[in-house]
């Protein structure tokens, strides 16, 4: 059974964008450390006796009270320095980072949800140059799953409904993906439906969270894709397009997206391995740095200990014993 050790932290200062603390990691040497005080105690009490019989029988006791007082100063310091070393404190710098969509990807942040609305039309059966719209977007999607980290990706497929195929397609990627290639295109597009159940989804998520529509744009049914987009709007749910293929039908998809401010990302032909991997990473931090800002999510924070105090007390006790036992022992 693995044993947690007590921790304790005091927030001391706070400095522009970096916060100090002190803390400890032993509270319980407080009470390990009574012996070795018992017998500090012990140690003084005989050297004190030593030195006042050979004061008193040179005749220099009443010369020496200044320099006796001194030394049980001294001695109280002694104590309360080993007390505070056998806690063993640290200070802690806590950094404030702000977060941008240059550093999103490498500042540690909270784990945000990714609802993925992939469009299984008949019509993303259709080829483009080498390969099919589908192919396309399911290569794109492979290499998103492969780069998101800890963050958790719910993927959701739709034509005339949307359904989940994975809940966690982060944690199973291979077994969604291979579903994913064996699934039966289907004949309606019902984007703005997609796209409203991304919002539903999110409304009930405690996480940041963010959807990507990955389509050809050809709606042909169901709800138009400016109300749902309208809904995510108002509910501050952000949303990024990967918009696969040339469809003619996709005007009213990019016409939505450029009067609400949202990015697309064009694809209409197989990318190069490079290419893919720089476009995939790009959206990704898109898509986290928006998860992040409209859940209010501005700061990062770093952090790092160090025990440098802790080596300075165990100094500061020995020398202070040295001193004090000056009158011997």
């Amino acid at each position: 059974m693995k044993v947690v050790k007590p921790r304790v932290m005091v927030l001391v200062t706070l400095l522009q964008n970096q916060m100090i603390s002190i803390g400890i990691d032993n509270p319980e040497s407080i009470f390990i450390s009574l012996p070795l005080l018992v017998a500090l105690f012990y140690i003084y009490r005989k050297a004190g006796k030593n030195f006042g019989i050979v004061a008193s029988r040179l005749g220099i006791a009443s010369r020496y009270r200044v320099f006796v007082k001194a030394l049980n100063v001294i001695k109280i310091a002694t104590f309360v320095v080993l007390i505070f070393a056998a806690l063993h404190p640290y200070t802690i710098r806590v950094v404030e980072i702000p977060i941008s969509i240059d550093n999103v990807l490498e500042v540690n942040t909270t784990a945000i949800d990714i609802v993925v609305l992939f469009d299984i039309s008949k019509s993303m059966g259709y080829r483009e140059i080498s390969s099919t719209r589908f192919d396309i977007a399911l290569s794109i999607l492979s290499q998103f799953l492969n780069i998101v980290r800890k963050d958790h990706v719910i993927l959701v497929v739709f034509s005339k409904e949307p359904r989940i195929l994975c809940k966690d397609a982060t944690e199973d990627t291979d077994r969604c993906l291979s579903m994913l290639r064996n699934i039966e295109l289907e004949k309606y597009s019902a984007i703005g439906n997609a796209v409203a159940y991304g919002i539903s989804y999110a409304k009930a998520s405690s996480k940041p969270i963010a959807l990507v529509l990955i389509t050809d744009g050809a709606r042909n049914y169901g709800m138009p894709i400016d109300d749902a987009v309208s809904i995510a709007k108002a509910s501050s749910i952000p949303i990024t397009v990967v918009l696969i293929g040339s469809d003619s039908r996709a005007r009213e998809l990019v016409d939505v997206c450029k009067n609400s401010s949202i990015d697309i990302y064009r694809v209409d032909r197989d990318l190069q391995k490079d290419v893919l991997e720089d476009m995939v990473k790009d959206l990704y931090r898109e898509v986290r740095y928006l998860a992040l800002k409209s859940s209010g999510y501005a700061y990062a924070y770093t952090y790092s200990k160090d025990y440098t105090l802790s080596k300075a007390l165990i100094i500061a006790a020995l020398v202070l014993f040295l001193i004090s036992i000056i009158e011997g022992i």
